[in-house]
């Protein structure tokens, strides 16, 4: 049996390949065995720890949202004018989000942003 790494390095090594995957090839493109052939693991080992490419997408996704947050924190503190907060997280979602190639496919394909039009 392989000698696999730790968990959390095998969950980001994953979430990385998927990244990778992605930014050369498109995310419809992209499947669980793209990554497991990229990273030299099982699907299996895949599976353990993701439900599929969806999720995985999901942590990147939430990573780069998180990003976003706190560097609005940054610029504007709590007690700014909320609506020159709101306009300013916008404006950074939009930048490091929807203008991303990373994440144009993913954010126009994802069933819970299609369903909502």
């Amino acid at each position: 049996m392989a000698n696999y790494k730790k968990s959390a390095e095998t969950r980001r090594s994953i979430v990385q390949a998927l990244e990778n995957l992605v930014r050369k090839n498109g995310y419809t493109k992209i499947s669980i065995k793209d990554i497991s052939d990229y990273l030299e693991i099982p699907r299996s080992l895949i599976y353990y720890y993701f439900k599929n490419k969806d999720d995985i997408m999901h942590v990147l996704y939430y990573e780069q949202f998180n990003k976003t947050e706190e560097l609005a924190k940054t610029v504007l503190p709590r007690g700014e004018e909320p609506l020159v907060r709101l306009m300013l997280k916008y404006l950074l979602y939009r930048q490091m989000i929807v203008c991303d190639p990373l994440f144009n496919e993913y954010v126009a394909t994802a069933p819970e942003y299609v369903a909502r039009g």
